[in-house]
């Protein structure tokens, strides 16, 4: 009980810290949490006190050497005389069995040590029997069993039809068990030897049986719809906070009317409308410097005011030479096929050199159907690429073309 109440205080403080905000929703998946909980516990515990009767009435049914069951005297008095004769691995040499004769030296060897327990010798005997294939003596009880559950004793002057119901069944069986000591002593502690008794106790553990067996299922669907109304709730709020978190990373958006683009609140619009002969919209968001010596990685995003008609390779290439001509120290690593914000064009990828810091730029070419060229560059310390790149491709996953 003990390791419950710990476990269930650590399922209320990963619970509540985990549902505790959200609202009505967070409040009923706690609720479901501890009730599918208690019922675990209950049920748990109820199977254990089961197996705690059944095993401390089999214990006190296993005192002396002589027992009484069913108004019938069962005599172990000679069962380890039997066992010491029966299980000599001495026996199992011919015709030899080595699997038969490794078991008999592990009976025989537990048999000096459990001399006076009668319970345990009882364990061997079932044992031996399983594992070596000996017959242990049965024609006593059986004998007793046969005299104390005899229909006739009900017939006659005797008549009984209740008892007389009873003790037929329980005579079939222990003719069908005629040679079977463990099914006979089976019988023997099961059933009084009132048989009235006995067979108002049979049609009840088969009623117990059946309650028990529809309780367990009744108790089995209840913890599987729980768990299935837990889980539903759980990926409804798992969907809802990954919601907020996307709404309060991206939260800022520029628009015009030909793009817009949305992008996280640690980055800023850093410049727009740069004056130029040659641009009809241009604009930079960047990352807020996080130090004074740190490198921000930006965006730059230019729509060209005339309608180009070469194709975008030719103005990967026109696009590549302007850089080079503005800045000598720009390397082209390589231009592929791409496509940004629905549309196909090129991508250029260069380094350049600005104030003595490495930049490695990603440069994007589309057009629309009516020849509006679109130029975005992104770009990112070389050093320090990868997870920049990352938040890059993020924002520019963003960007739609109107």
């Amino acid at each position: 009980m003990n390791i419950a109440i710990i476990c269930g205080a650590m399922l209320a403080d990963f619970t509540y810290g985990r549902y505790g905000r959200f609202g009505s929703d967070g409040t009923l998946i706690i609720a479901f949490v501890f009730l599918a909980y208690s019922f675990f516990v209950w049920y748990f515990d109820r199977k254990m006190r089961k197996g705690s009767i059944k095993e401390t009435t089999k214990q006190d049914v296993v005192k002396e050497n002589i027992y009484t069951a069913s108004g019938v005297e069962i005599d172990y008095s000679s069962l380890y005389k039997e066992l010491t004769e029966k299980c000599n691995p001495s026996n199992l040499l011919h015709p030899y069995n080595a699997n038969k004769v490794e078991a008999s030296i592990a009976i025989y060897f537990q048999l000096e040590k459990n001399k006076d327990n009668i319970s345990e010798l009882i364990k061997l005997r079932d044992r031996a029997i399983k594992e070596l294939g000996v017959k242990f003596s049965t024609q006593e009880l059986f004998e007793k069993l046969s005299r104390v559950f005899n229909p006739s004793n009900f017939m006659d002057e005797n008549y009984d039809a209740v008892k007389l119901c009873a003790a037929n069944r329980i005579y079939s069986q222990i003719q069908a068990h005629k040679d079977d000591i463990i099914e006979l002593e089976k019988i023997a502690f099961k059933y009084n030897a009132d048989t009235s008794s006995a067979c108002n106790e049979e049609n009840d553990d088969e009623a117990n049986l059946q309650s028990t067996d529809s309780s367990d299922e009744v108790i089995r669907y209840f913890f599987l719809g729980v768990f299935c109304l837990m889980f539903g709730l759980a990926g409804k709020m798992s969907n809802q906070e990954n919601a907020e978190q996307v709404n309060d990373t991206y939260i800022n958006q520029y628009s015009t009317e030909v793009f817009c683009i949305s992008y996280p609140s640690a980055w800023e619009k850093a410049q727009q409308n740069i004056d130029s002969v040659d641009t009809e919209i241009a604009v930079r968001i960047m990352e807020k410097p996080k130090y004074d010596y740190s490198f921000s990685p930006s965006i730059d995003i230019v729509v060209l005011k005339e309608k180009r008609m070469e194709s975008i390779d030719s103005l990967a290439k026109i696009s590549h030479k302007q850089l080079v001509d503005v800045n000598s120290e720009c390397d082209l690593m390589g231009v592929s096929e791409s496509s940004l914000g629905g549309y196909d064009g090129s991508l250029l990828k260069q380094t350049i050199v600005s104030n003595g810091c490495k930049i490695l730029q990603y440069r994007y070419i589309v057009k629309k159907e009516d020849n509006t060229t679109f130029i975005i560059t992104a770009s990112v310390d070389y050093d320090n690429n990868r997870s920049q790149k990352a938040e890059i491709d993020k924002i520019l996953s963003s960007f739609v073309i109107k």
